[in-house]
């Protein structure tokens, strides 16, 4: 395999895990997700904070770790870590599907 397949080929799989943190609590999370796209959600466990989303594009499996809360000032701000894995899905379904969760998770968190 030469070198530039093998790169794309890695550069493809990083681009496939995203993290994010919001501020928010899992509880929130849980409640808002179906917003991003309700037809998607097959599983999800506010417990574990893992949820799996399936359409025609693949799978993105969610998991989601509450982390210590920021202080600002005398404000105390959730803070939950959101890692997100795309399995079948191409770069600009990637995109998109993270345009339509920031417009849902952004004007809360």
């Amino acid at each position: 395999m030469n070198q530039a397949l093998k790169n794309t080929q890695i550069d493809n799989e990083i681009e496939k895990l995203v993290t994010r943190e919001i501020s928010i609590t899992l509880e929130q999370f849980t409640n808002l997700l179906p917003k991003v796209d309700k037809s998607m959600l097959r599983t999800s466990s506010k417990q574990t904070g893992q949820y799996e989303l399936v359409n025609r594009a693949g799978t993105v499996h969610i998991n989601c770790s509450q982390s210590n809360p920021r202080q600002l000032g005398s404000l105390s701000v959730p803070v939950l870590r959101v890692d997100l894995d795309f399995s079948g899905y191409q770069s600009n379904q990637i995109k998109a599907f993270m345009t339509a969760l920031d417009d849902v998770f952004v004007r809360i968190g």
